[in-house]
């Protein structure tokens, strides 16, 4: 597989790189997605590229920690330890952004729907007239 490179030009070769290596965010991501799918020396780049990125990382050698580094774990856990008063919080307690958006935008659009609502008239009901008796007998 390693000598069978794929008929791409070095821009599109290096998106399949990105892409099998999952780095692309936004519009490149979609495109290289639709890429995948739709084009058949793309998807053979992104598999040649998920195949050698396979090969290097079992050619990559088990990294031990170093005391140091291993110290420097061990002081930051007694430190939380010894600090009871400290929250552990892994979230803020902030909405974010998004959230707070996604808020407003919810909220304008029941406040449109209850204007809308309101300033609708309601419709009136329509009555036929009566029928009149006439004043010439019907003819039989």
């Amino acid at each position: 597989m390693a000598d069978n490179l794929p008929p791409l030009d070095d821009d599109q070769f290096l998106l399949a790189g990105e892409h099998a290596l999952g780095v692309l965010e936004g519009d490149e991501r979609v495109q290289a997605q639709r890429l995948a799918l739709s084009d058949r020396a793309f998807a053979d780049a992104v598999e040649w590229w998920e195949w050698r990125f396979a090969r290097m990382a079992e050619a990559a050698d088990e990294v031990e920690p170093t005391a140091a580094v291993w110290r420097g774990i061990q002081s930051r856990i007694e430190r939380r330890e010894g600090d009871t008063d400290a929250p552990v919080t892994l979230h803020s307690n902030k909405p974010s952004k998004g959230s707070l958006i996604a808020f407003a935008s919810g909220a304008a659009l029941a406040l449109a729907a209850l204007v809308f609502f309101i300033a609708t008239p309601m419709p009136q009901p329509v009555s036929a007239p009566a029928p009149q008796p006439s004043a010439t007998p019907p003819e039989t």
